[in-house]
């Protein structure tokens, strides 16, 4: 229903916009306001029937495919939409990309001619769109299958011999499922700390946690933080951040509208998209240790009282719609002596702690009331008063195995800043890419093919092969030589916080998931019998 107001709101009246919104009580409004500025321009352009006469009919979406380079997703589609005077939730897709990659993903945007799209590959140097069709519905997370990666492993120590048997065994038997440190951030604060704030109802918590000062962050973040540490004026702190998209701008614009201590109201401006990527931080660290104590507990097998996801399973229902999330959860079953036979680790799933979920039905139950207990948190609390801060969980395998896995060894030289690989605009723009070389000055590299799943980390595929530190420290490690080796590239990062310099802090920055990531049994070493 609300759907329908919204679009009778912007069908009859243009120069207004709606907006839906939640009291403290959990009331759900609709609040309808003069449309101003770009928003009344917006109403303009999207109602006229003239703007849009080559609009295919039956179609509401432009589908498009997004390269970008050194831009997280939504910082890209933030860029995209003030050049575009379109809004964040204007634009759909399937799945979040990483900053530190050269990506390519599918996104739809609302009513939005092709030739307009087409005009942004001559603003941006590390952003293209192409490839546009006109669609009926939009993407929506977790709508894709999974994920190709092309990796490039540089300065590779270890014989031939041994880098093949580590990635025979990848292969073969595959890797624990942990979430990679992306999902937590690699600052002193990490995004899940924000989201059990956000929880456990904490909203000033939740508020100075996303406005605290951190390192190695774009200079007018950095600025705008100053301004509300030292200043408490949210209207002057936003005014630094008004022509960006990120969950800081959101914040400090909700807090100059709604008070500077209305925080409940103030979080509820930041679009659903990157509250829920806090919310989920905190599900995916809780699952992150216990699956690691599951492991250390019962080793790399099924037992019973596990949870399992049936191997016929799929997200998509015989009549071809995706199935919702009810239907989804239907499909996990608890082991029992009759069935233990049947599943092996791959079957095997913990859950994400949330409200529509079921757990172990062994000790692993007890694990995540005592661990959400130690924050303040229990099982029904899960689902809180406001819906917008709710869970409702989901399962994930522990143990998957990357498919269309191939790898190929290269050589270059040592000083070479050329990339190994070209990527998809290097291609179209027949861009010189590093020539293999021989010699004393050569290095050994690696290129490794492989795709995942939905929601699978490659990051943790290349931890296990490598057996790399992935903790807070080297994480700050990796973004200074990221820096330093692309100097033209990282800008508007304040050189004064380049890096963390007190390691100290951010070893003890609530430990982040380093205790999560550290567990007992060594996949690499556990051959494939011994984990089927």
């Amino acid at each position: 229903m609300r759907k329908v107001l919204h679009h009778t709101v912007r069908e009859l009246f243009p120069s207004l916009v709606s907006v839906s919104a939640e009291r403290e009580d959990g009331t759900r409004i609709i609040r309808v306001s003069c449309a101003r500025g770009r928003e009344a321009t917006r109403g303009a352009r999207v109602n006229n029937p003239r703007r849009f006469g080559s609009w295919p009919k039956d179609s509401k979406f432009l589908r498009f495919v997004l390269f970008k380079e050194n831009h997280d997703t939504m910082d890209a589609l933030s860029l995209l939409g003030m050049k575009l005077n379109k809004r964040p939730q204007s634009f759909g897709y399937a799945g979040t990309k990483d900053r530190r990659a050269i990506t390519a993903q599918e996104v739809t945007v609302d009513h939005m001619l092709a030739s307009d799209l087409e005009k942004m590959n001559h603003h941006f140097h590390h952003l293209r769109v192409g490839n546009f069709r006109y669609v009926s519905e939009p993407l929506t997370l977790g709508a894709h299958g999974g994920n190709h990666f092309i990796l490039v492993l540089r300065c590779l120590e270890g014989s031939d011999e041994d880098v093949n048997a580590a990635l025979t065994s990848l292969r073969d038997v595959g890797f624990v499922n942990y979430f990679g440190m992306q999902r937590f951030g690699t600052s002193t604060i990490s995004t899940h700390a924000v989201g059990r704030a956000l929880i456990c109802g904490n909203w000033e918590k939740a508020t100075e946690l996303i406005l605290t000062n951190r390192h190695g962050e774009p200079a007018a973040v950095g600025k705008a933080r100053r301004i509300w540490t030292e200043t408490r004026d949210a209207a002057a702190a936003s005014k630094v951040l008004r022509h960006r998209a990120c969950a800081e701008a959101y914040l400090l614009r909700g807090l100059a509208k709604f008070g500077g201590t209305n925080y409940c109201n103030a979080l509820g401006t930041i679009p659903r998209n990157i509250r829920l990527l806090h919310l989920h931080s905190y599900q995916s660290f809780v699952w992150n240790t216990l699956t690691s104590r599951r492991i250390q507990r019962y080793g790399l097998k099924p037992v019973i009282g596990d949870l399992a996801r049936l191997p016929s399973s799929s997200k998509v229902c015989e009549d071809g719609r995706r199935k919702t999330g009810s239907e989804h959860m239907s499909d996990v079953v608890v082991i029992d002596e009759s069935s233990l036979e049947k599943f092996t680790i791959y079957d095997v799933v913990m859950p994400l702690p949330g409200s529509s979920v079921k757990y172990p039905h062994h000790e692993a139950e007890q694990w995540y009331k005592d661990f959400l207990e130690k924050d303040g948190l229990d099982f029904k609390s899960l689902t809180p008063k406001l819906k917008q801060f709710g869970l409702n969980g989901d399962y994930r395998h522990i143990v998957v195995k990357p498919i269309d896995v191939s790898w190929s060894f290269l050589k270059y030289d040592r000083g070479e800043k050329l990339p190994l690989v070209p990527s998809d605009k290097d291609l179209l723009e027949n861009a010189p890419v590093a020539p293999e070389v021989s010699g004393d000055n050569a290095v050994r590299g690696l290129r490794l093919n492989l795709s995942l799943r939905t929601s699978c980390y490659a990051t943790m595929a290349i931890r296990e092969v490598c057996k790399m530190d992935t903790s807070p420290v080297m994480q700050c490690q990796y973004a200074r030589t990221h820096r330093r080796n692309h100097p033209n590239v990282v800008k508007g990062v304040e050189e004064s916080t380049e890096d963390i310099t007190d390691m100290d802090a951010a070893k003890s920055s609530d430990n982040m998931v380093t205790a999560a990531m550290e567990h007992t049994d060594d996949l690499s070493s556990v051959h494939q019998e011994d984990i089927a």
